[in-house]
């Protein structure tokens, strides 16, 4: 990854210096080529209920009405080298405070946390073609940001923000795309209605690290109204460590991933609805198949063991049965719609999505003991929230722009996951685990 990076940005600052060197030698439109933009914002909020890692019953980890607040700068640089050439280059520098210290006494664990990173780096080569067939072909390396469906706020978007085994999904605060390390091409045919892609990611978000996922997408979209398509990918398909870990290991984090996504804006039907902003009024939906064998993914004689514990069935779980396999289970479900706003705001996006999966959400599962399984729940109560009261999750999203700035507010209960500072293995869980779990943010942005 690292030599991955530094490879961009080493033909990143060759291209410039290249332009300015041209430039200094007579032709000053090169320099113009260049183009520097981003954003800045203050983010503040609560997570109004929630619940870290998977000791429920502790003081230490459990959230209510705890205040957030984040500051980020985000800078972009794009060299269009040629016609045909673009280079991009992302920076982001954030400060935020952690959520919780580890005691009271210790002032450190209170300290502002500061944090810079490369949020993109990525060559991109793109033509247009006058054939009655194959009309443009762009190719994208890097690390770049990557969405099946651009209409996505908050839930959705699982082919690369998700895992098969253990079955998880995952949602960031106001970041609705996937970060992707490798390569996408995508050919558009027939005046762009048809649209197909090859992608090779290199994983680096969820173990086992960086072996390479391969995925085909397939788009069509006939007109302004309709817009259907959904991509295929083949989850650590090809392992890069195997050295390091025997394939026997290695093919249990494998699955097939299909996600499909439909946009529909009947504005183009009625025309004349000038009042309405181009964002409004569209309905979307996605459905997701993370795994197409019905694997069982825990140790359900934990539940039995459960029961044992508590014979006085004092919660009324003693009856509590795990339910049969079913690739239903494997199926987040989300559903958007874009209300009309007349202009008051530009997005008034609400999102509602069904995801029956009877496992903790936890995409590190039992990695300790070397499975590719989720981790069981240590409470009948817990068991009965993973199977029962979990499924549902909503998220209304808002958006209003001044000129260049802007002010959004988010309101969910999703799959973000919040780390604290004093937990040194890590949270690989979402926080809002239970119904009543949710959270809130203003965010105050303003673009360069």
């Amino acid at each position: 990854m690292k030599k991955v990076i530094a490879l961009l940005i080493g033909l990143f600052f060759s291209t410039g210096l290249f332009m300015t060197a041209t430039a200094e030698n007579g032709d000053d439109n090169l320099l113009s080529k260049i183009k520097l933009s981003g954003f800045g914002y203050y983010m503040f909020g609560q997570i109004v209920s929630g619940i870290y890692g998977d000791d429920w019953e502790a003081p230490t980890t459990s959230f209510e009405h705890l205040w957030l607040n984040t500051s980020l700068l985000h800078l972009n640089l794009e060299s269009n080298v040629s016609d045909w050439f673009t280079t991009k280059l992302g920076l982001e520098f954030y400060v935020t405070f952690p959520l919780k210290g580890s005691n009271a006494m210790d002032k450190s664990s209170y300290f502002r946390t500061y944090k810079a990173y490369l949020a993109e780096a990525a060559g991109i080569m793109h033509w247009d073609f006058e054939h009655p067939i194959l009309s443009s072909l762009t190719i994208k390396t890097g690390m770049l940001p990557y969405t099946i469906n651009p209409e996505v706020k908050t839930l959705g978007n699982y082919l690369f923000r998700s895992t098969v085994h253990p079955l998880s999904v995952q949602n960031k605060v106001d970041y609705p795309w996937a970060d992707l390390l490798g390569g996408v091409a995508e050919a558009g045919f027939f005046e762009n209605r048809v649209r197909f892609e090859a992608i090779l990611a290199s994983e680096f978000n969820y173990v086992p690290f960086f072996d390479f996922t391969p995925a085909f997408g397939l788009y069509y979209k006939p007109n302004e109204i309709i817009d259907v398509g959904g991509a295929i990918a083949f989850h650590h398909a090809i392992q890069a460590n195997c050295a390091l870990m025997p394939d026997s290991l290695g093919e249990k984090w494998q699955g097939v991933k299909l996600d499909f996504r439909a946009i529909f804006d009947p504005k183009p039907i009625f025309g004349g609805m000038d009042f309405l902003g181009k964002d409004q009024l569209k309905i979307y939906a996605e459905v997701a198949f993370l795994g197409l064998k019905d694997s069982l993914e825990v140790d359900t004689s934990q539940l039995a063991m459960q029961r044992t514990l508590d014979p006085s069935d004092s919660l009324g779980l003693n009856d509590l049965v795990f339910p049969a396999n079913t690739i239903l289970h494997r199926m987040p479900m989300t559903l958007g719609i874009s209300f009309p706003t007349w202009k008051i705001v530009d997005v008034l996006a609400l999102e509602l999505e069904w995801f029956s999966s009877p496992y903790a959400n936890d995409w590190f599962g039992k990695f300790d003991s070397q499975k590719a399984e989720a981790r069981a729940p240590s409470s009948l109560k817990q068991w009965d929230n993973y199977i029962n009261k979990d499924n549902f999750k909503w998220s209304l999203y808002m958006k209003k722009a001044l000129g260049k700035f802007e002010v959004k507010g988010i309101f969910s209960s999703d799959h973000t996951i919040y780390l604290m500072n004093n937990v040194s293995n890590g949270n690989f869980e979402q926080t809002l685990k239970r119904p009543k779990d949710w959270h809130w943010l203003i965010q105050l942005r303003y673009n360069l």
